[in-house]
């Protein structure tokens, strides 16, 4: 056999029948080189009898059992098995045919191992292979079953029916194979198999069936479920990976083409998910005179995935990059596409097909749609589009500018070709969205050039404007697209009409030439905004149309912040000129409030400077307003107007106009002036007339009129107008600049009388030169200049703080004229013959609190005399300034010398340091101020020395006062007034010191010479010598310098010591004049000079005494002398000057012979009397005692007398 030798270490044969059965043991082939390319334990055979006839070893069975076998393929591709190449002659033919020779071999538990020396790949070694051949003739059957390594794969089927009568004629076989793989690690097997594609992982189960014709694969068909996928379908894209391939795909040669099939097959990859689809594509190339021609049937077919895996299917570039800009998506169903021709533009083609939710994006001249479902079935004649669609959007961008969404879309189209190109019939196209509800019907014409022709009809049952300018043709310009969008800002239709009919390159047909285009609707509820920064339309009633290049808008009614409108109409009358014009003209009539505010919210307020700001009114008035307003730049907008007030109430928040009412005015204004004739009105409570015209420095309204002032206080809250009767005539100039107003105010206030204090009180017959001026710095600053007669005038400079108003620069003269200041604070000078501040006060009483602020930096005032709290200070300077809040001034007059200083800090403080500090008498009783005034949350704290202190025409000697405040009181930590006859020390609390003042002291009086002491406080000389003292706690309604004696109330003690009456009466019948205390500091030194002969002298005065809102009571009052002794006990009202008193009166002789006048007894019966008095314990005195009852009035007294009870 061949070159190579074998070697059989047995053979033994026996005859089974008719047949020949071999058996070889040791079975040993050896290759070229002599090593031992096969060995075989045994081999089983049964030989042929056609071996006779072939001259050559014939079998009808081979078996072999546990055969190792070598297949090598060399670097030149010559396969060899156990050195053996194949096609090498054994019994002269080669082994490959030999072995096709034999009817029947069987291999069992063999192992093969493959060498790839021209792939240099690794051995594979396949184990446990079981292999049947059976041979007829030229047919063929054989299975293989093996166990490749355990990574690579489960074990391998694989099975063949083929025909062929030599290896060398593989061209010319046919027959069927079969290759089954559970699990086989796909890309392991790229070391010994080339794939059509890169494929580096994948892992999964395969079946394989192929057909071959002439040597040929004819037909593929492959069972796949592989995961993990990894492969590059072509050089030019990208790796695909696939988490799972699974399904059945063919492919089938054909005479003239091929066909490819896929049932079920389906596939993922990142979520995405193509499901199983079954696919018939049949291909026939041209031949002769028959064109190529496809075709195409599809269940289902997911686009979204198809389109994700583009990149990674050799698609080629101009398909990828149309599926790149149409990106399509949705799904197909029920596909059928037949056509004949060159792709992509067949000569012949039919296409059928369910779509759910498909899309496109629009490119070039071609629309877009995204959520279309419904069906098409149609050819290159002619077809028929059926939508029933929701929630589809539309793109269209050669008629619209925007995405068109529809909640509903349905339509029958159809189209027919004539030539090359298309009409389209729009049978029935039904739509809604959130803007409009309707339908369509028509047709359009393509045309070889330009935009074809089209007939169109719309009718619309619901439309909201706002969305009118989405479907506007994008032929329209952008500057009045843009201005509906901003405009038109809400309304709802029930009836619009759309009308198009024309060839498209004359839209859109102005003047109706060679087409139409119209839409028409009426509008309910519509809201216009017709230009930036104008108060817009509201509850529009109107007709909207656009017929060719016009727009118009007629209103009905409507309202402009409430104002009713009527008669108004806008239009541009070309949508597409260069420039395009916006007019709206219209009347109004309603509420002037409404006008205002009409103006206040619209360009209008800045054209006129802002006249009308701040204004209020009531009544009625009718506006005729016209706009033009360039779309491009609607800040060149012209306006004219006019507006008519009809008996309005106008006040003005700003105090240059003030509160007016039967106003009857014309206004006339522009966009550049404004002019007001003859108006006439009522105002400061009398008639007045206005005249109002642009100017250039502003606007300047002019007023004349006649106040009178009883109805002037019925119009104002003023307080000082109270005291203002009669009429007289005024005039004002204001000049209206940038929001500010510039007044100047005049009048003689002759016819007026004045009742206020004076400087400012006049008669009616007077004049008193009034001049008001103020003039705008800025929007927080003005300066005011004032003058009232020879009065007083003023220059002021003010600033406004929130709701706040700050003096913060000026000066104000009193009898002279002020100069303008250039220091910070306002400085008060000048003089005034009188000025009577408890008057003013009075008056200022009403005047409101708070809202301004005076920063007065100093004083410089002459008064001839001045009143305040009801006493009188006669030529009085008073200069001072002010720094940091804090005050230092000095006053001179005859009553005041000194300096007063007020310190800021904290709650304040009062420090007053007078040479001089006279209280004048008061000109009459203050009433106490009401209650509801409510004193001054924060009193200072009070620090006063004078060193000549005089209370009326008292001289009190030296004064210090030193007081803190204690909430809304005063707490008088020290008081104490020293001269040389007395001192008196008081502390307590001055409690509610304006409003209802009360005093609330302890008392302690040191007298070193009562008679001096008398003396000083203005009474005659009663007592000489003597000293006192007096202590307790006293209270009265009223300040410390004014006792109330109906309120007075308290206790004090008195002691007098080592005195001597004066003038004093013989007898009781003066005995009143103790208790006639017209004088409080007499009446508590107990004068009793009045019932006393001159020169009685006295020990001691002792006594307590309770005090209770006026009534004085003492049960203990005492007078020792050394003649006699008095007992006083009762009622004293201090406030009634009436009395209900006891006294009793001891006259005595122990100690003083005074009395012995009294006596009818001469020397002898005297001393007689004084040794028995002694003896008795003084009953002389007793016996001599008397007991008197005093009531009555202080100027009336009533006496009984009688003897005392012994």
């Amino acid at each position: 056999m061949c070159s190579s030798d074998l070697t059989i270490g047995k053979l033994e044969g026996r005859w089974s029948g008719v047949n020949l059965q071999l058996t070889l043991n040791d079975f040993v082939l050896f290759d070229k080189g002599g090593q031992a390319a096969l060995r075989l334990d045994r081999v089983d055979s049964v030989l042929s009898w056609w071996s006779l006839v072939h001259w050559e070893p014939r079998f009808d069975l081979i078996g072999i059992d546990g055969p190792d076998l070598e297949i090598r393929r060399n670097a030149q591709g010559v396969v060899s098995v156990a050195g053996i190449e194949l096609g090498k002659s054994v019994g002269g033919g080669g082994l490959s045919d030999w072995l096709l020779g034999q009817d029947e071999i069987n291999i069992h538990r063999a192992t093969i191992r493959w060498h790839d020396d021209m792939r240099q790949a690794p051995m594979l070694a396949l184990t446990n292979v079981e292999f049947r051949l059976e041979n007829f003739g030229s047919h063929h059957r054989f299975g293989l079953r093996a166990v490749p390594p355990e990574k690579i794969a489960t074990p391998l089927d694989i099975r063949g029916d083929l025909t062929g009568r030599t290896v060398e004629a593989l061209s010319q076989w046919n027959g069927q194979l079969f290759v089954q793989l559970d699990y086989t690690d796909i890309a392991a097997w790229r070391a010994w198999i080339d794939f059509p594609v890169y494929f580096p992982h994948g892992a999964g189960a395969v079946r394989i069936w192929a057909s071959l014709d002439k040597g040929e694969p004819s037909e593929i068909t492959a069972d796949v479920q592989v995961a993990q996928v990894k492969a590059r379908l072509g050089p030019d894209v990208r790796e695909l990976q696939l988490d799972e391939l699974k399904g059945r795909v063919g492919w089938k040669q054909t005479a003239d083409g091929f066909e490819v099939t896929t049932s079920k097959l389906g596939m993922s990859a990142n979520a995405l998910t193509l499901q199983p689809m079954d696919l018939i594509f049949k291909f026939r190339r041209a031949s002769g005179n028959k064109a190529p021609r496809g075709e195409l049937q599809i269940n289902a077919v997911d686009f979204e995935p198809l389109v994700a895996f583009a990149d990674n299917l050799p698609f080629n570039a101009a398909l990828r990059k149309e599926m790149d800009a149409y990106a399509p998506r949705g799904s197909l169903y029920d596909v059928a596409i037949k056509w004949t021709g060159e792709w992509p533009q067949p000569e012949q083609y039919s296409v059928k097909s369910r779509f759910v939710n498909l899309g496109l994006n629009a490119v070039g001249r071609k629309p877009g749609f995204q959520g279309v479902s419904g069906q098409i079935d149609g050819t290159e004649k002619g077809g028929t589009l059926y939508l029933n669609t929701q929630n589809a959007t539309v793109d269209m961008p050669l008629l619209f500018r925007e995405k068109l969404a529809f909640d509903v879309l349905t339509s029958q189209v159809g189209w027919q070709r004539n030539g090359t190109q298309y009409e389209i019939k729009l049978n029935t196209v039904a739509f809604s969205n959130r803007d409009l509800s309707g339908s369509i019907s028509g047709s359009y014409q393509t045309a070889a050039e330009g935009r074809g022709t089209a007939d169109i009809t719309g009718n619309l049952s619901r439309v909201d404007a706002r969305g009118l300018p989405r479907y506007l043709p994008v032929q329209l310009s952008e500057t009045p697209r843009q201005w509906l969008e901003t405009s038109v800002q809400g309304g709802n239709s029930s009836d619009a009409k759309l009308r198009l009919r024309g060839n498209l390159n004359d839209f859109p047909f102005p003047e109706g030439r060679g087409g139409l285009f119209e839409v028409t609707a009426r509008v309910n509820g519509g809201v216009l905004e017709y230009a930036g920064n104008w108060p817009r339309i509201e509850n529009l009633d109107a007709d909207l149309t656009f017929r060719g290049r016009r727009m118009d808008i007629l209103a009905r009614e409507g309202t402009i912040l409430g104002a009713k409108i009527a008669r108004v109409r806008a239009e541009i009358p070309d949508l597409m000129a260069a420039q395009r014009m916006l007019s709206v003209a219209g009347d109004a009539e309603g509420p002037t409030a409404e006008f205002f505010n009409f103006i206040e919210k619209s360009p209008v307020s800045g054209m006129i400077d802002h006249f009308t700001a701040g204004m209020r009114a009531e009544g009625q008035g009718k506006l005729a307003l016209k706009l033009t307003i360039p779309l491009g730049n609607v800040r060149d907008t012209r306006v004219s107007g006019v507006y008519q007030f009809l008996n309005n109430a106008i006040e003005s928040a700003e105090a240059f106009f003030p509160a007016a009412d039967q106003v009857n005015a014309r206004l006339e204004f522009t966009d550049a002036s404004l002019r007001v004739a003859g108006a006439t009105l009522n105002v400061l409570g009398g008639p007045a007339s206005l005249n109002a015209s642009t100017q250039k420095e502003g606007t300047r309204i002019n007023i004349a009129g006649r106040v009178n002032m009883d109805n002037f206080r019925r119009t104002t809250s003023s307080f000082f107008a109270q005291s203002l009767n009669g009429t007289t005539d005024w005039k004002a100039s204001i000049l209206l600049r940038k929001q500010f107003a510039d007044l100047v105010l005049e009048s003689s206030l002759q016819g007026v009388a004045s009742s206020l204090p004076a400087p400012f009180a006049k008669t009616a017959t007077e004049s008193m030169p009034l001049r008001i001026e103020r003039i705008v710095a800025n929007a927080q600053q003005d300066r005011i200049i004032a003058s009232v007669g020879s009065v007083v005038s003023a220059q002021l400079q003010r600033r406004r703080e929130g709701a706040r108003t700050v003096f913060e620069r000026g000066s104000v003269n009193f009898g002279g004229t002020a100069a303008e200041s250039d220091k910070r604070g306002v400085w008060v000078s000048g003089g005034l013959k009188q000025l009577d501040l408890d008057q003013w006060l009075a008056v200022l009483k009403g005047a409101p609190a708070g809202g301004t602020q005076v920063d007065i930096a100093g004083l410089d005032l002459k008064f001839g005399s001045i009143n305040v709290f009801g006493r009188h200070f006669n030529e009085l300077s008073v200069s001072g300034t002010v720094q940091n809040g804090n005050w230092q001034t000095g006053v001179v007059g005859r009553e005041l010398v000194g300096e007063i200083a007020w310190r800021a800090q904290g709650r304040g403080k009062v420090t007053a340091r007078m040479k001089n500090l006279v209280i004048p008498p008061a000109a009459a009783p203050r009433q106490p101020a009401s209650a509801d005034k409510e004193p001054p949350a924060d009193l200072p704290a009070l620090d006063i020395i004078a060193d000549q202190f005089q209370l009326g025409q008292t001289n009190m000697g030296k004064l210090e006062l030193s007081a803190v405040p204690d909430g809304r009181d005063w707490k008088i930590e020290r008081l104490r007034v020293v001269n040389p006859d007395a001192t008196i020390q008081a502390e307590g609390s001055w409690q509610g010191w304006l409003s209802q003042p009360r005093t609330m002291v302890n008392v302690k009086l040191d007298v070193s010479d009562i008679g001096k002491f008398l003396v000083r406080m203005g009474y005659p000389e009663g007592i000489r010598r003597g000293t006192a003292k007096l202590e307790g706690p006293l209270s009265w309604n009223g300040n410390p310098g004014e006792v109330d004696y109906p309120s007075l109330s308290g206790n004090f003690i008195i002691e007098a010591n080592k005195g001597q009456f004066v003038k004093l009466d013989p007898g009781v019948g003066k005995l009143l004049g103790i208790l006639s205390l017209q004088s409080l500091p007499r009446r508590l030194s107990l004068d009793v000079r009045d019932i006393f002969t001159e020169g009685l002298a006295f020990d001691e005065i002792v006594g307590a005494v309770k005090v209770n809102r006026g009534i004085a009571n003492t049960d203990n009052l005492r007078i020792q002398g050394p003649a006699v002794r008095i007992l006083m006990s009762g009622d004293v009202d201090l406030n009634a000057e009436t009395q209900k008193l006891r006294v009793k009166v001891f006259p005595s002789v122990s100690d003083s012979l005074s009395v012995a006048g009294a006596l009818v007894a001469g020397p002898i019966a005297g001393i007689a009397a004084f040794v028995a008095q002694k003896l008795l314990k003084d009953p002389i005195n007793q016996m001599a005692a008397y007991e008197y009852s005093v009531t009555g009035t202080w100027a009336d007294p009533q006496m009984e007398i009688g003897r005392a009870h012994v």
